[in-house]
């Protein structure tokens, strides 16, 4: 507790010494995470200030808003799944371990929203689709393990305890080897001895149990032991040792009071009324049950309601109160609508039907009190009415499926609309792209015959003219006219060299030899100098890419690389080339003086013919471009020969 009280001292301290915006940024980002728990305004403010200080970082600003999504988680479920996908946005193009890292957490926050909202199908996808593959990515191994046992959560839930227990295994072989003797590894220890206890398998359960209490009774982490009393609880239920499972649930329901955890509370008073239903003391079991369903209005999840108001019907039948029994199982029916039980309808129907013959019962001591003129004048008006109320009835549905119709109709109509001007759009794009395909396979196949012709041809004969000469100095015995030949030799020489050069930009050899990546590492050597030192890295890039693939990719590289050099006059430029399936992505930084993006784009430094190869890839560009720097991040998609 005194380090973690000392905590923000310490960063402030660390604060005032920091001398760049970098590092001010990301010390504001912390002292934000320390005070989102205790002071929320105060952990808005330092998200505030760390935004000032990240200069448009987009990493330091995604994490500002993964922090104000934290904040926010308990909350507000909307504005805090709005703020991780702004955060997603800004590490979509970030391939660092430590931005998959971050996407995996955002993606699991987001996707455990979605189940609070009573979505899980769209959790189970979030898990499997996204966070599980980002935190493979980071080699997380301690992340995919946590997220494999959130997935067992979810089918326990649904009582498949076969999916369960096999993403809980799954969890455990990576918790065992990262995470030994850690909360998380006790955790997955409860929650598989939960798993065994629901499905009636006691003592496969018990050894589990002794596992996790081995871990966190060392450790004294008061929210995993809080999950342990709950689930040790429900098995001393199972096994009828019931005084031991309300002695571990209360030891249990003290914990989750003590750190306000309200799902625990709500989740360990309904195990206490388990226990005392099968007990039998139903006197007991109420109260518990009410407290359950009274917190449940303030969170509801619907499969949580459905089952407390049928155990209230159950509960209040069992101690004789049918009118509240009644009560609670039309609420019951309501919700379940079409999954209601045939037990359910069975039960409604005996209770309705009490119900009924003791309110029928009052009315008929009333009513004999009333002539027979009377009660005939009363069903005389009540026929009227109903006819009339019928009427109306009828002649309403009847409007609204005749305005329902209209709206449809008008939709349809519309949305064809929209279907053709999209066809005709596609149509456009399609044939403004076959147009420019043309033109770049035409370009790149002139620039290979003049190559040719330039490299076998012209290079070749100059070639022959530098031997003849050559070999002239050789036997030539008059020392003037022998200085003079050989300044001819070495200009000839100097201009077979450039005429290879020229030839080599046109189409480089390498490429069609030895594939892209030669290729990018030669051109990034060959324009590199004293001046501008050019790093190229490459990753799994693939040597079977469609040549004319290959081309338009060298062609992007080689116009960054140069506009790098010859407008930004970058010291620093960076090549970073890196494959995933049929995505390739490209990044190009350099530290030289950077351009205004936000004007149009300039033709001398050939960004519009970039873009035109990105979209021919059909892919994305995106610039970012201050006075330090430029970096460039292309990601398009290549096809195999």
């Amino acid at each position: 507790m005194a380090d973690n009280r000392s905590l923000p001292d310490s960063l402030q301290t660390l604060l005032n010494n920091a001398t760049t915006d970098t590092a001010k940024a990301n010390l504001y980002l912390q002292l934000a995470d320390y005070w989102s728990d205790e002071d929320t305004a105060k952990a808005f403010e330092y998200i505030k200030k760390s935004l000032q200080f990240s200069n448009g970082n987009s990493f330091y600003t995604a994490i500002a808003h993964f922090n104000k999504a934290g904040i926010l988680f308990d909350y507000d479920f909307n504005k805090s799944q709005q703020e991780y996908m702004l955060a997603e946005k800004l590490l979509n193009h970030n391939t660092s371990p430590l931005a998959y890292q971050y996407r995996a957490r955002l993606w699991h926050n987001y996707g455990a929203l979605e189940q609070r909202k009573n979505n899980e199908k769209e959790y189970v996808d979030i898990l499997l689709n996204k966070a599980i593959p980002f935190a493979t990515l980071a080699g997380d191994s301690l992340r995919m393990g946590m997220n494999y046992m959130d997935l067992g959560a979810v089918f326990m839930n649904n009582t498949d305890y076969e999916n369960a227990l096999k993403y809980y295994n799954k969890a455990l072989h990576l918790l065992t080897k990262v995470a030994n003797n850690n909360a998380a590894l006790a955790d997955c220890y409860t929650m598989i001895a939960k798993a065994f206890t629901e499905n009636y398998q006691f003592q496969k359960a018990k050894p589990c149990l002794d596992s996790a209490f081995k871990i966190l009774h060392t450790n004294s982490l008061p929210v995993y032991l809080t999950t342990y009393y709950s689930v040790s609880g429900m098995y001393y239920r199972g096994i009828r040792s019931f005084d031991t499972a309300i002695t571990e649930l209360n030891k249990g329901l003290l914990l989750a009071e003590k750190i306000n955890s309200k799902y625990d509370v709500q989740s360990i008073l309904y195990e206490k009324y388990k226990v005392y239903k099968e007990q039998k003391k139903f006197e007991n079991a109420m109260p518990v049950l009410l407290q359950v369903y009274n917190m449940n209005k303030q969170m509801p999840l619907s499969n949580n309601t459905k089952q407390i108001l049928f155990e209230l019907a159950e509960t209040d039948a069992a101690l004789g109160n049918t009118p509240a029994a009644y009560k609670w199982l039309m609420q019951y029916s309501i919700l379940s609508d079409s999954l209601f039980s045939a037990k359910t309808k069975t039960d409604i129907a005996a209770l309705e039907a009490k119900y009924q013959s003791e309110k029928k019962e009052k009315q008929i001591l009333a009513l004999e009190n009333k002539s027979k003129q009377q009660q005939a004048d009363l069903e005389h008006g009540r026929f009227v009415n109903y006819l009339l109320l019928s009427s109306v009835l009828i002649l309403l549905l009847l409007s609204i499926l005749l305005f329902i119709i209209y709206k449809n109709k008008q939709r349809t109509t519309k949305l064809q609309q929209q279907s053709n001007q999209q066809k005709i759009k596609e149509m456009e794009q399609q044939q403004e792209l076959q147009i420019y395909n043309a033109m770049l396979q035409g370009q790149e196949a002139e620039r290979k015959r003049l190559a040719q012709d330039l490299h076998d041809g012209l290079g070749g004969m100059l070639a022959g003219v530098k031997i003849g000469l050559s070999h002239i100095a050789e036997n030539t015995n008059q020392k003037p006219r022998d200085m003079e030949l050989y300044k001819v030799i070495n200009q000839l020489d100097y201009s077979v060299n450039e005429l290879r050069r020229i030839a080599r930009n046109l189409m480089p050899e390498t490429l069609l030899r030895f594939g892209l990546e030669p290729a990018l590492k030669d051109l990034c050597e060959s324009i590199g100098n004293n001046k501008t030192n050019v790093v190229f890295q490459a990753y799994k890039i693939n040597s079977k890419i469609k040549q004319e693939h290959q081309l338009t990719i060298y062609r992007i590289v080689q116009e960054l690389v140069a506009n790098a050099v010859k407008y930004a006059e970058a010291e620093k430029v960076l090549v970073q080339c890196i494959q995933e399936e049929n995505i390739l992505h490209i990044t190009v930084e350099d530290n030289g003086k950077g351009f205004d993006i936000n004007q149009p784009k300039n033709e001398s430094m050939g960004l519009a013919s970039i873009e035109n190869r990105v979209n021919y890839l059909k892919g994305k560009m995106e610039i970012q471009s201050n006075a330090q720097g430029t970096t460039v991040n292309i990601e398009v998609h290549v096809q195999q020969q």
